[in-house]
Order: structure tokens, then sequence, then C-alpha cells
């Protein structure tokens, strides 16, 4: 299978997140914005600028007090928005940073967030995909995944840590194989008894 046909950990985890109380123009903006903020972020590590307009601009100020802290702590980027494959699943997905800190001998896994509220129950699900897409890349990361949740009106966002576990990995991988079976089950053909 190509590449570009795997199925992205969004796709999985839509299958069981329900957006359908918000108005679809709204879900789109929001979508617009992340992307947006994730583009001013990207830049910044490139020593570059992307501009961003009034909705995106406090996140992006947010995050100034995340990377502050980063460079207080001596903490290098080891990778920056980078898609990782498993070609054995057919999965993908991509990570926002990958970043040393000082004292560490492993990296760890960031993921930066525009979302409304912190979601406890998809974040670690998600952190744990992009664990395992890590670790089946060759990159032996910290069991500890962090997501950095922006906030909108520029103040110092909230940073939630997730430890991933063999037990928890493995509700990951029946999310994946529930995924492959609900996505697949209209091929199959139904025999009368």
């Amino acid at each position: 299978m190509e590449r570009n046909k795997y199925i992205r950990v969004s796709e999985i985890l839509g299958l069981f997140k329900d957006f359908s109380s918000i108005p679809p123009d709204v879900l789109q903006r929001k979508c617009d914005i992340g992307t947006e903020v994730h583009k001013a972020i990207d830049a910044y590590f490139e020593n570059d600028f992307y501009p961003l307009d009034d909705a995106a601009s406090g996140y992006f100020e947010s995050f100034e007090h995340w990377k502050n802290e980063f460079k207080e702590s001596e903490g290098s980027v080891a990778l920056k928005e980078h898609r990782f494959y498993d070609d054995d699943e057919h999965i993908t997905g991509a990570v926002d940073l990958l970043v040393n800190y000082t004292g560490s001998s492993t990296p760890f896994l960031i993921d930066f967030k525009t979302s409304y509220a912190v979601d406890n129950v998809f974040w670690p699900i998600q952190a744990g995909f992009y664990y395992m897409l890590a670790q089946k890349n060759g990159y032996d990361v910290s069991d500890e995944v962090t997501f950095v949740k922006l906030l909108k009106d520029g103040s110092e966002p909230k940073v939630v840590q997730y430890i991933m576990s063999s037990e928890f990995l493995n509700v990951c991988k029946s999310m994946k194989n529930i995924y492959f079976y609900l996505t697949k089950v209209k091929d199959f053909e139904i025999l009368d008894a």
C-alpha cells in the first residue's frame, strides 16, 4: 500500500468522536486556526516568520510562554512537524515536536493544541498512537507524552502529560482494530444461513 493511502491517527479518532453538535463552519474555522498556529510554530523553529490573523495570534502568544520555558530548560528540538509511518499496520501520524531536555536520555513527544478544552479521553489515545509510531520508526521516546493546550487569550498554556503503559497502548491497538473492522465491514459478503 502506498503511504499516502495509510490511515491517519485523526481518522481513527474521528470514528469515535462526535462533532455533529458543532456547526460545520465553526468546526472548519477552528481547524483553520489550528493549522495557522501550527504553521507559525513551525516557522518559529525554522527562524522564520508566519503572519497570523487576529483569531490565531493569541494562541501563538500562548505558545511563546511555553517556548520561553523550553529555552530556559536548555532543551533542543530533535524533530519538528514530522510524519511517522507504520508500514506493517498502514497507519500514519504527524507529531509536532520531538525534544531533548537537559539531563534526560530519551526525547519527549510534544503536541500543541488549540482546542476549546483539554480532552482527557482522546488526547491520551492520540498520544499513545504517536508514541507507538515513534517507537516503530526507531525513536526510543520517553513514556511521558506532553500536550500543550494553547490559550486563545495569549496566557500561559495548560501543559498536560500522559504516561504510556502497555495496558494503555493495548487500548490504542484495540481502537485501531475496531476502526479497520468497521470501515472494512462493508466489503464482506453477508451469506444467508
